[in-house]
């Protein structure tokens, strides 16, 4: 891993996914680039009979508020407790709506974002926002929420269906951190496996992906998305992380709501692999 985009507002959510990309940054020597778009502002004309139906932009607020937020994000990068740390201020293009000017930041490989979730706000923080991150990123994207515990990325749980591909460049990345794997498979009522079946498939799926030792468990609950969550839970996972196969794929699961689900009614760090 060599590049992790942060987007921030400069709220504390966003200065929480960017704690929390430092620890990955510490860990795989990647350098972060903390990017922000600043919004646009226009003025209402009081002609009654304007000439252009184009509003007009207040440039002088426009220009005042990039400086500012040149200011602030070159304070965030410079502060003394991210030492160690590279950590490169990006403003980014203002006239995109915000999911498009993080997405479109190509050379990156994880994006690292807060969400307020479920009961957010229609900002950058929203949980439409995220969706829209991860249903068109190229790259995984890991989504934080609000806590008082300071992130460690020692355990992490991978849930799998042996359905959708299972990424072997970036578990190898995962790998590389020492933190521990342990891979999930959710068995509901409807969709029932015996253990000598599930077994049978995290052995190949190990094999697939290199894993000579692998650590995985059979999770009984009534529904996916909440026994992702219940599992969480109980192994005191530090981060979830959910596959996809693509783009495509990654859509579907938000339509059946089981990434979204997760995403938005979880209270640890979550990340989306495509």
């Amino acid at each position: 891993m060599k590049k992790i985009l942060v987007p921030t507002d400069f709220s504390n959510l966003s200065l929480l996914a960017l704690d929390t990309a430092v620890e990955i940054a510490q860990q795989s020597k990647a350098e972060i680039l903390l990017f922000h778009a600043q919004p646009m502002h226009y003025m209402i004309s009081a002609d009654p009979f304007p000439v252009t139906m184009m509003p007009n932009l207040d440039l002088d607020l426009y220009k005042y508020e990039v400086e500012e937020a040149t200011k602030k994000l070159h304070k965030i990068a410079e502060a003394p407790i991210y030492d160690g740390v590279t950590i490169t201020p990006i403003l980014g293009d203002s006239y995109l709506p915000i999911e498009d000017a993080i997405t479109q930041q190509s050379d990156v490989d994880l994006i690292v974002m807060g969400s307020t979730g479920a009961e957010g706000w229609k900002d950058l923080l929203s949980r439409s926002n995220a969706e829209s991150v991860i249903r068109n990123s190229h790259c995984p994207v890991l989504i934080v929420k609000e806590s008082d515990k300071k992130f460690k990325m020692k355990r992490i749980m991978v849930a799998v269906d042996f359905e959708t591909r299972v990424s072997t460049e970036f578990i190898k990345k995962l790998h590389a951190t020492k933190a521990k794997l342990t891979f999930v498979f959710i068995n509901t009522p409807d969709g029932f496996e015996d253990s000598h079946t599930t077994t049978e498939k995290m052995f190949k799926l190990g094999e697939e992906l290199g894993i000579k030792e692998m650590d995985f468990l059979i999770y009984n609950y009534y529904s996916i998305a909440k026994g992702i969550i219940a599992c969480a839970k109980d192994m005191k996972t530090d981060m979830i992380v959910l596959t996809t196969n693509s783009r495509k794929g990654l859509s579907l699961l938000f339509a059946g709501s089981i990434t979204e689900d997760v995403v938005n009614h979880c209270d640890i760090p979550v990340l989306a692999l495509v």
